[in-house]
Order: C-alpha cells, then structure tokens, then sequence
C-alpha cells in the first residue's frame, strides 16, 4: 500500500475495514456469485445465494455488468438495509470484484453540507459573497463529483465559478466573469425569461440534460446542465454524466437487441406454428408445440374410429389426364373431404393417392367418436352430390368416392424414425376399415358391427351381411349407413 511500512498498511486497512464495513462480492463472467465476505449483514446481502446469477439477487447491479471501465465507482448507493455505500468495481479478467464501502456518515454529512448551501441562499448580500468564497472549499468535492459550477447575479452575469468550468464551453471568450449565463452556454440562448423566472423564484429550475459535448482534447462526453436560484441570482451546476450515459446507452442497446431478437423468435415462431399445422394435423401441432419433449416413437394403444374415403375410377382417370392434372383435381377433392372431416372433429393422418385416412376419438377424447365419423362420412357423400348436380367454376369435374368406416383398437402415435415421422394408427382395426372403402360403391358409406352399435340406431342403416375382406380369414359383418333420421342429434 503505497510503500508504506506493513504496521501502518495494516492500521490504515483495519482503520478503512472498522470504519466503513468492508464487505466484497465476486462475480464471474457470466455474472454468477461465486464467493462473497465482509460485513455483508450490514448492506443487506447477507442472504445472497452462491452460484446463482448475482442480478437477479441484487437488482442494482443490472446493466453495471460487464464493466465499462475498470476500476469503477458508483458513489452512495443505497442499499436493501437502509445504508449507504460507495460501490468499487474492479476487473479481474473477466471477473468482477465488487467491494462496498460504508459512507452513510459521510453522505448524511455531505447532504447536510449541501443543506447549509442552500440555507445560505438566505442570507444577505454580504453573507451571499462570503458563500461564494466557501464555495473554494468544495471545489475538491465538486471535482471528485465531476461538478463544475458558475454563480451569477440578478442579471444573469457569471460573478463566480469553478476553475474548469470552461471545458465544457469552448467556445466562450476568457474570463468568463461579467458573460451572460446564455451566452456561456448557446443552449441557454433565447430562454432568458425562464431564467428571469428562476431568479424571481416564479419557476424552481431549468434543467437541460445529457447533453452532448466533445472536449478540447478531442474526447466526447456528455453533461447536464441545472440551473437554480441562489441568493437573488442563480447557481448553474454542470455536472458529467458520460459514463452513466454510456451505460444508458448499452442497457438501452441491450434492450433493443433483445426486444428485436424477441420480435424476430415470435415471428420464427409463428411463421413455424403455420407450416407446422400445414402439414400435421392441428390437435397434434398443439401438443408438439407444448410438448415437444413427448414426440417420440411409438404410441398408446386407445378405442378409435378410423374413416377412410377412397376415390373411384382413379386409376383410369389418370391414364388420361396429365399428373399436373390429376393433382389438381385430387386436392380440389381433399379440399371438400378435409372441411367436412375436421368439422366433426376427425384427425386427418395421410394420404396415400387418391385415399384420405382420418381417426376420430384421438389425440384428444371424443365420446361420440363412431357418430361423428359416421356424420362426416355422409357428409361428405352428400357435398359430393351437391357438386355433382350445381358444379363450381373451380371445381368442373367431381369424382365419386366410396367411405369405409370401422371401430376398434388400434396404436396410435409416431410412425417412422428419428429424422421423418408421421403421426397414425395402425391395428387390424384400421385395416378392416380401409378394406371397407376399397369394396365400397360410388356414394356409399360402410360401418363395421363395432361403429353400427355405437350409433345405438340415430343413424339409418341396412345390414349387407357377411364379407370376406382382401387378407382376412373370416368374413366381417357390414353394414351401409343411409341417412340420419329427422329430427336426429
């Protein structure tokens, strides 16, 4: 310390230590506490949590970190308990040593100091010079504060100030004494009735703040300008602001580029969720989104209801159209068949060529599963027929297609591998119903026994009997769904 002999290092360190409750903080480069000492009870940050981000903990220190300059001081702070304290920042590295010194004994003092300044704006005349000369004794506060400061009289004349006030008016012609306030400082210019006012006390202060400047040494910065009344005149106080300017402006950056980093991930995000529902089914987007750590191989094994709906005379058709052609027709199809499906609340796994596969009663439950499969299945059959005898001009040609529906259980979840999956159901189940689609005549829906007893008869039905099913052993019974009585739900 200085050269100083070790015994009285030692008592100024004690002395310092004893008087002002050295306490310190060390945070690492990614602002974590990693080690705290001294007298922390007295500041407040006794319950301060190792290995935890130090922010969060203590607020003050948000935007301080990583430091602008080191070593940095933040004088009397006020802390969680009431105190106040001198905050020193020294750079280790990319660490931080934070060390807090109390001063509330000199901060109390120093504002009763500055009390009596003011309480001298109500002396006399000759008390008011005798103030300006006690202003010598604060120049070293005033300096260590980056204070500057000039006095003027009722006609708004510099009569005092401090020995550096002309850094930050080059511009001004030496001596400042006897110069108009506005004509020191050009952003005053035209404001001389305001200033009258705070001379009359009609108006408290005029205040120009962070305003910038570049010093004679070429160096910008940034000051503040107040201006009071004081004893029949006015005291203008400059004060250096650069630093917590600088601050500002990397806390405001900061906040900017998370603001735009923010807007530019919802946008992500929503551009994401729009494709993501494009190609999975609604119900299943929402639970990706929500849950992306449950999309997984393999699925759960539940009672659905599978509808299949498979064009007739594809494989002619396309023989004679271009496959241009034919895309468009198929999706001028699906187009109908999707709205009808997903109205009932079906979940359209895939299409495979001119067939379309939906389950109904997953992911979400849906207790109605078989009546609302067989709803969608007539549904589509009529909007079909509708088109067919009042066509559209998008739509000239509409194709017949045959619905096969089935009831059982099936597993249901993702199909695939890591890279590529596709959520479906499979299980004899699916399969029985997709057969059904297949032998299916132009405009019919097929049930198997399974959905035709959940319907519990509120939809018309004709039992077909008994068939035998491409890669079945044993005949199925079927039955054909004709219409939902009036007055049905």
């Amino acid at each position: 310390m200085l050269d100083l002999p070790n015994q009285v290092s030692d008592w100024l360190f004690e002395l310092v230590r004893s008087r002002h409750a050295v306490a310190h903080l060390f945070v690492d480069a990614e602002q974590v506490l990693v080690s705290s000492g001294g007298d922390l009870e007295r500041y407040g940050l006794a319950d301060l949590e190792m290995r935890q981000p130090v922010c969060a903990q203590f607020p003050l220190l948000e935007g301080m970190l990583p430091l602008p300059e080191s070593p940095f001081l933040l004088r009397s702070m006020g802390m969680p308990s009431g105190r106040v304290a001198d905050i020193h920042f020294f750079a280790e590295g990319e660490s931080t040593w934070v060390v807090f010194l109390d001063v509330t004994t000199e901060h109390d003092a120093a504002r009763k100091m500055q009390q009596k300044a003011y309480d001298m704006t109500l002396l006399s005349q000759r008390e008011a010079r005798q103030a300006v000369a006690n202003l010598v004794l604060f120049h070293e506060i005033f300096r260590r504060q980056k204070l500057e400061y000039a006095v003027c009289d009722e006609k708004l004349c510099v009569v005092e100030h401090s020995p550096d006030l002309i850094r930050y008016v080059p511009h001004a012609s030496e001596p400042l004494h006897g110069q108009g306030l506005d004509q020191i400082f050009d952003l005053l210019y035209g404001m001389e009735n305001d200033l009258t006012q705070v001379v009359q006390e009609e108006l408290p202060e005029v205040v120009i703040d962070k305003i910038g400047h570049t010093f004679e040494n070429g160096e910008s910065g940034y000051y503040t300008l107040r201006v009071i009344h004081y004893r029949g005149g006015l005291l203008a106080l400059v004060q250096d602001v650069t630093t917590e300017c600088i601050l500002e402006q990397r806390v405001t950056q900061q906040r900017n580029d998370l603001n735009l980093l923010g807007a530019q991930l919802a946008r992500s995000r929503a551009e994401l969720d729009y494709l993501l529902r494009r190609f999975v089914p609604s119900q299943v987007a929402d639970r990706i989104i929500s849950q992306p750590s449950q999309v997984k191989l393999g699925g759960e094994k539940r009672l659905v209801t599978a509808l299949f709906a498979d064009m007739r005379g594809f494989t002619q058709l396309s023989e004679i159209v271009t496959p241009e052609e034919m895309l468009d027709m198929l999706n001028q199809h699906f187009d109908v068949l999707g709205k009808v499906i997903t109205s009932h609340g079906g979940v359209i796994t895939n299409y495979a060529g001119d067939m379309v596969m939906a389950i109904f009663n997953a992911p979400e439950e849906q207790p109605d599963h078989a009546m609302q499969a067989t709803r969608a299945g007539l549904e589509i059959q009529s909007a079909l027929g509708g088109l067919t005898e009042k066509p559209r001009d998008d739509m000239p040609s509409v194709f017949d297609f045959g619905v096969g529906i089935n009831t059982g259980w099936a597993v249901v979840g993702y199909l695939g591998y890591e890279s590529r999956l596709e959520y479906t159901a499979i299980g004899i189940s699916i399969n029985v119903g997709s057969r059904f689609s297949g032998i299916a005549r132009a405009g019919q829906v097929l049930l198997g026994k399974a959905t035709h007893d959940l319907l519990n008869g509120r939809i018309r039905t004709q039992s077909l009997g008994d068939v035998t099913l491409r890669g079945k052993n044993e005949s199925v019974q079927v039955y054909e769904a004709l219409a939902e009585p009036e007055g049905g739900e």
